[in-house]
């Protein structure tokens, strides 16, 4: 009982660890995408005026068992 619990807990900190990794490709990719999109277009804004910016920190060390 407890070691399929323990299987089970270790397949979903694995499928949660890979779902993070993908989306920090996708996040690299989306920031090569915006600053190309910045150099080809200057006239483009990059933020419109009354938005406020917001940062994203990462709290899970997905390199940390």
């Amino acid at each position: 009982m407890l070691e399929n619990i323990n299987n089970r807990m270790d397949n979903f900190s694995t499928a949660i660890k890979n779902q993070i990794s993908f989306n920090k490709v996708i996040e690299s990719q989306l920031n090569q995408i915006a600053a190309a999109v910045l150099v080809t277009n200057p006239g483009i804004p990059s933020q419109p005026e009354g938005l406020e910016s917001a940062n994203l920190v990462d709290i899970f060390d997905a390199g940390n068992n």
